[in-house]
């Protein structure tokens, strides 16, 4: 991987700064989660895996491309307050990167050893912004996916994070072909959950959302204003998608 290193700036120049409370909103929505029969190691369906029913003392890793940062934020400060473990010093991410940029990055190397080695119970994963082009051969595509998912058979829950709708529409046509991907091949993994964020980044008609409604209806800006990023708000509302999953 040569000398390039994680960047921990934020994505489009925001703020890192988050106040205490949708903090406790995602502890609240993590503790409704049910009770695990334990993990069973053959095909299932997403919605016949089990999650953890606590996490306290277990160990996660998040990362992914510059889409995922304030999502990882708001899964270490929710996940930390839960008592689980978080293997970095700080949320990471890697601006540009995909599956297919391994001279930039090599995600493939660096999950199956630097990842690997420390131990994590839990992996968050969520790429493909970068890799989402017309010309992308689906084919070596798919078995990029499936090489990093096996390499992560051991982690007890690893958590594949599809991307969002994108403002621009070809890239929002793109990504939904890797998305495809992404649950295709976690279906046949019984380690791995796929997690579809489209319908949670869309308005009610099914359209790209620069912008939703709070808890109370007051609209809340969750897309950054490149139609691409998530502000630290729309990153709080991704982890609580991803928690409702994981502890389900």
């Amino acid at each position: 991987m040569g000398d390039v290193r994680i960047d921990l700036s934020t994505p489009a120049g925001r703020r890192r700064g988050r106040n205490a409370g949708p903090t406790i909103a995602l502890v609240a929505l993590a503790a409704i989660a049910a009770a695990v029969l334990g993990v069973v190691y053959s095909p299932l369906r997403d919605d016949e895996k089990t999650g953890p029913s606590a996490v306290a003392g277990l160990r996660f890793w998040s990362s992914g491309d510059s889409t995922s940062y304030y999502m990882s934020v708001s899964l270490t400060e929710a996940l930390t307050e839960m008592g689980a473990v978080p293997v970095q010093p700080e949320p990471e991410y890697r601006q540009g990167s995909g599956l297919l940029s391994r001279d930039f990055f090599d995600w493939q190397t660096h999950i199956a050893n630097d990842v690997a080695a420390t131990r994590p119970d839990i992996v968050f994963f969520m790429i493909g912004a970068n890799d989402a082009r017309p010309d992308i051969d689906l084919d070596t595509y798919r078995a990029e996916v499936a090489t990093v998912m096996d390499s992560l058979r051991d982690v007890r829950y690893v958590v594949w994070i599809g991307q969002p709708h994108m403002a621009d529409a070809g890239l929002a046509e793109a990504v939904l072909e890797l998305n495809r991907i992404f649950e295709a091949e976690a279906a046949k993994r019984s380690w791995v959950r796929y997690v579809d964020t489209w319908a949670a980044t869309s308005d009610a008609g099914g359209s790209y959302a620069p912008s939703l409604p709070d808890e109370d209806g007051i609209a809340q800006v969750v897309r950054a204003d490149d139609g691409l990023h998530f502000t630290p708000e729309g990153g709080e509302r991704l982890a609580r998608v991803v928690l409702a999953e994981l502890l389900d």
